[in-house]
C-alpha cells in the first residue's frame, strides 16, 4: 500500500509484488 502512494509509475510494479507478498502473509497468520 505503501509504495502505491509513494510513486505512480514505481509504484506499478511493487504494487503487483507488494500486494501478493502482503497478502500472503496477512492470510497465513490469520489461519494460523
Amino acid at each position: 500500500p505503501q509504495a502505491l502512494t509513494s510513486s505512480g509509475e514505481e509504484g506499478s510494479q511493487k504494487t503487483v509484488e507488494s500486494k501478493p507478498v502482503v497478502v500472503v502473509e496477512v492470510d497465513s497468520d490469520n489461519e494460523q
